[in-house]
Parts: structure tokens; C-alpha cells; sequence
């Protein structure tokens, strides 16, 4: 047998498939990069005067505009071409719910091809690290969502909190650190009212929390520390100490640093939860952190999509204890105590 005739059972490969998608993130990106909506917004809907004033290939100009009618952010009408819902609301920068930062900065983490050159040279990040302050704008971005749909959130953390172990009555003083939008406490804050919760992360991601928890009706149990975690004072005596998507963005090194700080947070006999996607031991089987961790190596100095053996060493280096690992809808949390 040979390599032009494989046998009855032949490997599907969709090569058509995987271009389009290509083609279809090539084309997103250039969009974003002219700022195509926003011109669309300002009034500018006919595609020769739009080449015009930009001084545009007009050829380029028509075959993009019309990609983006096809891909559903455009459509025509009698002046020209015109938003869609989406593009108008998402897609346009004047917009409080705009968008395109985040897209931008997910359609180029890798700098244009660049992967392959860090991985020869080992020198990363590739363009800039998502920890870094400017990126704030770009991680406020990720919270949209969950402002925009609240109900969606709430229904899906409704039982997290008892899965992690906590009673649904229990008051508790929560720190989140690195919080994002913070839907996971944001959502125990909603429940019990008596809990009180402390959101941390840069100043602009800390803005969309207030937002979110303004939308919950959860504002007055929300106290906020804007800035980066290394420098803030995190406040003492904590119950619990919340870390999402952060850990991964650092080496052992820092890992440790943000461990230790987290339990020097705690109370005595408090509980830090872990949570993200891990890999599983053998770094073989689970898609999605292990594409992840790819990302996380081109956006970070020296992160690394951690397993949890090797989040155990770590927290247990930091003197946590009883580490466990507990699945909720399909996300992983780890859970720690620290010392009594």
C-alpha cells in the first residue's frame, strides 16, 4: 500500500474549511484595522467616497465591504452600504459596548505569523504581555457580555458556591483577584446579601465591575482595589480569596508570589480558590487548554497553562493545605485552606 492509496479508512481533512476560516479572520482584521463601522456611522456609506477621503484602493475597498455583507457586520440599502445590529453595536468605537479592541487583540496576539520565530528563538511575548496596564482597556472589553446579559450569569453560577463547599446563607468576605467581571462573586454577593466582596484588577476592568455590580443591585456590597496586584495592598482577613485568569499569565516565580500574597490575605483557616482551564496530567487529551496554552506562551514572559499536580506543589509551597480539585458545568476550581 502506498501513500496515494491509504486503505479504506482515510483521515478526513476539511482543507477548504480551514481556509475560509482564515480568509474570514484576515478579512475581520483589516476591517478593524480601517475602522470600516465607524466610518459607516459617521455617514460615509458609499464605497467610492469612502476610497476617496481614505485615498483607498476602491477595487480593495468594495470586495471588503461586501465580505463583511456576506459575513452579517454589513448590509446594503438605497444610500449604500449600512450596519447590521451587531456591527452597530458592538463594532462601532463610540459605543459603550464597542468591541473591536477585544477582537483586535485576540486576531493578533501572534504579531502576524510570528509564532513560529518565537518558538525558534524562544523569545516572548510576542507582542506585548496581557498583564501589562495598556491592556486594560482590552480585558474591560471581556466583561461586556456579562453586563449586557446578567440573567445568563446568575442562572449559571446559581449553585457554584455550595460546590465549592460554601453554605448558600454563609456571609463571607470575598477578595477576587485578577476579577474580570467577576460573575462568580458578583453572583454570591447576589445571593447572600450579607456577604461582602472586594473586586481588584486595573482600573478599567475595576470600572466594568462597578458597572456589573451596579446592574446586579449589588453595588453597596462591592468595595473595589484598582491597580496591579503585585503593588496594591490586598486588605487582611479574608474568607475567601477568588483567582481566575491570572496564575497562567506567570512563571514558578511569580506564581508563588501571588500564592503567598493571597494567603497572607486570608484569615486564618480561610479558602482560596483556583479556577481556569487545566490541562490534564499528561498534557495529551483536552483541547482547549492545551491551544491555550500556545496563547498564553505568546502573551506572556514566562507563563504556562499549569495541571493541577503541579498547582498543588505550588499552593502547598505556599503552606496551603487539604488541596482538591472540584468540577462545576465542566470548569475546574481547585480549593485550598490556609492554616488554621
Amino acid at each position: 500500500m502506498t501513500d496515494e492509496e491509504p486503505g479504506e479508512t482515510i483521515p478526513k481533512l476539511d482543507s477548504i474549511e480551514f481556509w475560509y476560516v482564515n480568509v474570514k479572520i484576515s478579512i475581520l482584521r483589516a476591517a478593524l484595522e480601517l475602522h470600516v463601522w465607524d466610518k459607516i456611522a459617521e455617514g460615509t456609506t458609499n464605497v467610492k467616497h469612502m476610497a476617496s477621503e481614505e485615498k483607498w484602493d476602491p477595487v480593495g475597498t468594495t470586495v471588503l465591504l461586501d465580505a463583511l455583507c456576506g459575513m452579517g457586520l454589513l448590509d446594503k440599502n438605497s444610500k449604500g452600504y449600512c450596519l447590521t445590529p451587531l456591527s452597530d453595536f458592538y463594532l462601532v468605537r463610540t459605543r459603550s459596548t464597542y468591541m473591536g479592541d477585544v477582537r483586535m487583540a485576540q486576531l493578533t496576539w501572534e504579531h502576524q505569523g510570528r509564532l513560529a520565530d518565537a518558538i525558534r528563538k524562544g523569545k516572548r511575548p510576542i507582542v506585548k504581555k496581557w498583564t501589562d496596564s495598556e491592556m486594560g482597556g482590552v480585558w474591560a472589553g471581556h466583561s461586556i457580555p456579562f453586563r449586557l446579559f446578567p440573567n445568563h450569569y446568575m442562572e449559571y453560577y446559581e449553585t457554584l458556591w455550595q460546590t465549592l463547599g460554601f453554605e448558600k446563607t454563609q456571609t463571607m468576605k470575598v477578595l477576587d483577584v485578577a476579577c474580570g467581571p467577576a460573575a462568580e462573586t458578583l453572583c454570591l454577593a447576589l445571593q447572600n446579601p450579607s456577604s461582602k466582596i472586594t473586586l481588584q484588577d486595573w482600573p478599567k476592568v475595576v470600572e466594568e465591575g462597578a458597572r456589573i455590580a451596579d446592574k446586579f443591585g449589588v453595588g453597596p456590597q462591592v468595595s473595589y482595589v484598582p491597580g496591579d496586584w503585585e503593588l496594591v495592598d490586598f486588605g487582611r482577613d479574608y474568607d475567601v480569596v477568588v483567582m481566575g485568569s491570572i496564575a497562567h499569565f506567570y512563571g514558578p516565580d511569580g506564581v508563588a508570589k501571588l500564592f503567598s500574597k493571597a494567603r497572607e490575605a486570608l484569615r486564618l483557616g480561610g479558602t482560596v480558590i483556583v479556577s481556569g482551564p487545566l490541562p490534564d496530567e499528561s498534557r495529551c487529551r483536552e483541547e482547549f487548554p492545551l491551544v491555550s496554552a500556545v496563547w498564553v506562551y505568546a502573551t506572556s514572559e514566562e507563563g504556562a497553562m499549569y495541571t493541577f499536580s503541579e498547582y498543588k506543589e505550588f499552593l502547598e509551597s505556599a503552606q496551603f493545605e487539604n488541596v482538591e480539585l472540584l468540577e462545576y458545568k465542566g470548569n475546574k476550581y481547585i480549593r485550598a485552606r490556609s492554616p488554621q
